[in-house]
């Protein structure tokens, strides 16, 4: 399912939880207004308290340092696209692959657990083809979930959700579910409620709407909504890799 790829990948998801007090001149940022503000990241001692001004749930557990060292390492100032265009400033694959060394050997992340790494990061930073080469031999669910966002944002959505077949039901979704409905009651966007249903996050209907928002880009606030929704996806399977 994963041979003759035409076309270049992007990535996916990764963190930046919404920081769009600077451009609106707001107290505090919000996913109210998505359309009016270019979306930026925070820094990672800010990522608790933001979630929380926005209402939603955020679980007691502190977030690890190497999650927290990773997340400083790579950080954008825009969120991915939902498709594979990449963005200026990205970092290139040869700075990635340093920063992420020092990382490793600061935080002592589980050799298992690099490669997913250095995949999900080249993924954020819009490197496909490299993340591709990583997992694309890797077997376990965490491998199979980066692949089928890349393959989303490539786009190749029914290899996607082939990939997302085989990831099955995995223990992240519970929290992307968590944290997805509660920014989907505050936009009261009934065209995406599907994405949660009875607290269980869809990765299928995710892709469905990627899907249908590449065929009308104008729907600019639900493009918006999507790639915040991608980005939570993204930290709480970085998270997840990163104990």
């Amino acid at each position: 399912m994963d041979t003759n790829r035409h076309g270049r990948f992007v990535e996916v998801s990764f963190v930046a939880v919404l920081d769009a007090f600077a451009a609106c001149g707001r107290q505090s940022a919000s996913f109210v207004s998505i359309g009016d503000c270019l979306v930026s990241r925070p820094r990672i001692d800010q990522w608790e308290s933001i979630w929380k001004s926005f209402g939603v749930n955020v679980h007691s557990n502190p977030n690890p340092p190497a999650f927290s060292a990773i997340h400083q390492a790579i950080q954008t100032d825009t969120l991915p696209d939902l498709g594979p265009r990449v963005r200026p400033g990205v970092l290139s694959v040869g700075e990635l692959t340093s920063r992420l060394e020092a990382v490793f050997k600061s935080q002592r992340i589980s050799q298992p657990a690099q490669p997913l790494v250095r995949a999900a990061t080249f993924l954020w930073h819009d490197h496909l083809d490299e993340a591709h080469v990583l997992v694309q031999d890797e077997h376990s669910t965490d491998a199979a979930f980066i692949h089928g966002i890349m393959h989303r944002r490539e786009p190749d959505y029914s290899n996607a959700k082939y990939w997302f077949h085989r990831v099955g039901r995995h223990e992240t979704f519970s929290l992307i579910a968590s944290h997805a409905a509660e920014i989907l009651a505050k936009e009261s966007n009934p065209a995406l409620t599907s994405l949660v249903e009875g607290r269980k996050w869809n990765p299928m209907k995710f892709i469905d709407a990627c899907e249908e928002i590449a065929s009308n880009p104008a729907n600019e606030p639900q493009r918006l909504l999507l790639q915040q929704i991608q980005q939570i996806e993204f930290e709480v399977l970085l998270r997840h890799i990163c104990p």
